[in-house]
């Protein structure tokens, strides 16, 4: 029969919660998922332009944009619950009734997005790695 001295028995414990702290803090995942970082680094633009047309960042998130992501979501019940569009999006217009709602998600490597835009009575989704915007001007710095 073995025994182990106090001594022994608190060192195992205290590297056991070490460890267990350690594998909290940087994970021990081993997919090649994105990994989340706190903040994301992305410059986000005041406006872009893309075919022509200009997108002007609102930073109005209203009751009309529950209703039309609602009505989005209904048509593409798949993006309920999806971590890609996970809190509040940057809201974008061109025109009246043209939106394009921004997630943007940074991980290390690299920032992922996923948008959806509503133009012309129409949904169309993206995503992709990078930033959605091509032709952007005045940055609004980092968020």
């Amino acid at each position: 029969m073995m025994t182990r001295s106090v001594f022994e028995c608190r060192a195992c414990v205290g590297m056991l919660l070490t460890c267990g702290l350690l594998l909290l803090q940087f994970g021990c995942s081993g997919s090649d998922a994105a990994t989340p970082l706190s903040e994301p680094r992305t410059e986000v633009p005041q406006q872009w332009s893309e075919g022509g047309r200009l997108w002007q960042l609102t930073g109005n998130y209203g009751a009309g944009d529950d209703a039309l992501l609602e009505k989005c979501f209904r048509q593409q019940p798949e993006l309920v619950g999806s971590p890609d569009i996970a809190g509040q999006p940057l809201v974008f217009t061109s025109g009246a009734s043209d939106r394009q709602y921004v997630w943007l998600r940074q991980a290390v490597d690299g920032t992922y997005w996923y948008s959806v835009r509503y133009a012309g009575s129409r949904f169309r989704i993206q995503s992709g790695q990078g930033v959605p915007w091509s032709s952007a001007t005045e940055p609004s710095g980092v968020r």
